[in-house]
C-alpha cells in the first residue's frame, strides 16, 4: 500500500491510512479495518467491514454511526459477508414480542400490538417512531442485542440480522446490551 490503492468504491488505502470518498479517517473503525488487513485473516474479513463501514455511512445518525460500532465490537458480534451485524432477539413461544408497539411486519403493518417474529419475517419501523435519546431506556423502536441481554427475553431466540444504516440509538441501561432499530 505504498501508492492509493482502491479497496472499494469508497474506500482506499495508503500506508497505515484508510480514505472514505478521498478523505482521510482515522477513527476506530478504519483502525480495526486496518489492522485485519495487517494480520493473518483472509481478504473476505476486511472486505465484510468496509460492507459494515459503507452501511453505516449511510445511516442519517452520526451518533447511531458511531455507537454501533463500538457496541459490534464491545461484544463480538459477527459481520456478515455483505456487512450486516448478527445480533439476537428474544420472543415469547407464540413468536410475539415480549412489549407492544408499532410495526411493519412483511409489509403488514400494526399500530399497537406484539409483533410477530416467524422466521424470515422482515420486522420494520418507521425511522421516525424510534427514540433517539439512548438515555431513553425503554422506550419505542425494535429491540435486539447481544445474546445475554436477547437470552432474557426467550423462550425463543432469533438471530436478526441489521444493516448499520438502521440503527438509532445503542441506551446506555442493561449495560449498553441492546439496540434500537
Amino acid at each position: 500500500y505504498k501508492k492509493l490503492t482502491k479497496l472499494s468504491e469508497r474506500v482506499s488505502r495508503k500506508g497505515a491510512r484508510l480514505f472514505f470518498d478521498g478523505d482521510p479517517v482515522a477513527h476506530r473503525l478504519a483502525q480495526h479495518i486496518i489492522s485485519i488487513m495487517d494480520s493473518e485473516a483472509d481478504d473476505a474479513e476486511w472486505q465484510a467491514w468496509i460492507k459494515f463501514w459503507e452501511k453505516a455511512a449511510t445511516n442519517p445518525s452520526l451518533q447511531g454511526q458511531d455507537e454501533f460500532f463500538v457496541f459490534v465490537e464491545k461484544h463480538g458480534l459477527q459481520i456478515t459477508p455483505d456487512g450486516d451485524a448478527v445480533l439476537y432477539k428474544g420472543v415469547r413461544a407464540d413468536w410475539l414480542s415480549r412489549h407492544a408497539g408499532p410495526g411493519i411486519v412483511d409489509g403488514v403493518e400494526f399500530e399497537h400490538a406484539n409483533l410477530p417474529n416467524k422466521v424470515g419475517s422482515t420486522v420494520e419501523i418507521p425511522r421516525s417512531k424510534v427514540d433517539p435519546n439512548r438515555r431513553e431506556n425503554c422506550s419505542t423502536g425494535l429491540h435486539v442485542g447481544d445474546f445475554s441481554y436477547a437470552n432474557s427475553f426467550a423462550p425463543k431466540l432469533l438471530l436478526v440480522l441489521v444493516n448499520p444504516r438502521d440503527v438509532v440509538s445503542v441506551p446506555s441501561d442493561e449495560n449498553e446490551r441492546k439496540i434500537r432499530v
